[in-house]
């Protein structure tokens, strides 16, 4: 390759690696598909970091630091580290490929999909739970929450066609008026496919819902889907994540097992953009304290401290006006609200108390993202986990698009938060 063809190669970084060890002078990058291991010193790392969207090498690394670099640079090519962002996107799916529509849209709100008209707000199913170490059936909560969710029908004003949203009675707030809701389905899967082709197909559609302006909703699925967005998100500026949860998903990562609901808090902090993550709602036995043996920038609310204290101690923990992004694991309610998960832990949260921590997030930052994961429907009891399912996105929606906010800041897909 000549010096002029290295120098105009448009390199993406591959979204199969996470740090595995931070050293003072460099880390240790895994791929978790190949199973490689490479030691890269801080001043490679960060030229690394520059190719987390498509770029060539010439608009990345300075001139004279290009040569000097060249054999670290397709070493990386060679590893599958970097990849060739023009063969990348040619092989790229359609958005025909990516989704399918679901049985019935979230709230009775419009289908959509890539080409529609942008919302404010985008459903995503992501019927996976191949990453749950317990069992099967929590891939079937996306169209059950669904199907429960017709009870709060989507309508629009008859004069001006603009979304009615709700009225809250708890709050006597008007929730989402204004706010343009759509249900893009679910993401395609195939009988036999690997999850990192699942997740990278998407990662595809989550960058096409970010790159439209609108907030993600995903609908999971396992606890592990949450790093499609999350990964997706990041992308564009620093990140929070909140990580309502009875655990905290910070398991070891393992050679073989690249997705997983166990260690994807670990996973997400091999994403540079993703500044810290709090676990709220936390709480049970051990057998170890492992529990304690965080990776750095991730802290812990436990459930009892919210019962304690309230919102208190988790808005202490982020940043005022950040962006930030809502993950709900349905354990995180105490299972006698929500029977419908395969991990319930006693001790959880009410409705009441996660409502007043969505509120107050809301009120503390910028959310950009939320996903609801974990609901396993044939363990549900009458239909109190749907509900609380329900309810909980909504409040969760009102939070990211506060009543009257009509700033350029809360805009999304050009339409306005109101």
């Amino acid at each position: 390759m000549t010096l002029e063809a290295y120098e105009d190669l448009r390199l993406v970084l591959s979204r199969r690696l996470a740090i595995e060890v931070e050293r003072e002078r460099s880390f240790v990058i895994f791929d978790q598909t190949s199973r490689t291991r490479l030691e890269v010193g801080r001043r490679l790392y960060h030229v690394m970091r520059g190719f987390q969207s498509p770029a060539r090498v010439r608009d990345v690394i300075e001139p004279q630091l290009r040569t000097p670099l060249r054999p670290m640079i397709e070493q990386l090519v060679d590893l599958g580290f970097l990849l060739d962002a023009d063969r990348r996107l040619r092989s790229r799916e359609t958005h025909e490929r990516l989704l399918v529509a679901p049985p019935q849209p979230m709230f009775r709100c419009p289908a959509g999909n890539p080409t529609t008209a942008a919302s404010n707000v985008v459903f995503i199913g992501m019927p996976y739970d191949g990453g749950h170490a317990i069992e099967s059936g929590c891939r079937q909560g996306a169209d059950a929450v669904r199907t429960r969710s017709a009870d709060q029908t989507y309508r629009l004003d008859s004069v001006t066609h603009a979304p009615m949203g709700w009225f809250a009675v708890e709050t006597q707030q008007h929730l989402l008026d204004g706010v343009t809701l759509a249900d893009w389905g679910n993401i395609r899967s195939a009988q036999g496919e690997s999850p990192e082709t699942l997740f990278e197909r998407a990662g595809r559609v989550f960058e096409l819902a970010v790159r439209s302006g609108a907030v993600p909703v995903l609908l999971g699925g396992d606890h592990s889907v949450s790093f499609a967005a999350i990964e997706a998100l990041q992308d564009q500026e620093p990140l929070t994540v909140v990580w309502l949860d009875a655990h905290t998903a910070c398991g070891e990562l393992m050679p073989t097992i690249c997705h997983n609901h166990k260690n994807v808090v670990r996973r997400l902090f091999g994403l540079p953009n993703v500044r810290q993550i709090v676990n709220v709602g936390h709480r049970g036995f051990t057998t170890s304290d492992r529990v304690n043996q965080r990776p750095p920038r991730f802290s812990v609310v436990t459930a009892e401290q919210v019962r304690q204290e309230g919102p208190d101690p988790l808005i202490a923990l982020l940043p005022k006006g950040g962006r930030c992004y809502v993950s709900i694991d349905i354990d995180v309610l105490d299972p006698i609200h929500a029977p419908a998960t395969s991990t319930p832990v006693p001790g959880g949260l009410t409705p009441a108390e996660v409502k007043r921590l969505l509120r107050a997030i809301g009120a503390q930052t910028r959310i950009a993202g939320i996903d609801l994961v974990e609901i396993t429907p044939s363990r549900e009891t009458g239909m109190l986990t749907l509900l609380q399912a329900c309810e909980l996105l909504t409040v969760a929606l009102a939070a990211a698009f506060p009543a009257g906010t009509k700033d350029a800041d809360r805009t999304r897909g050009g339409a306005t938060r109101g």
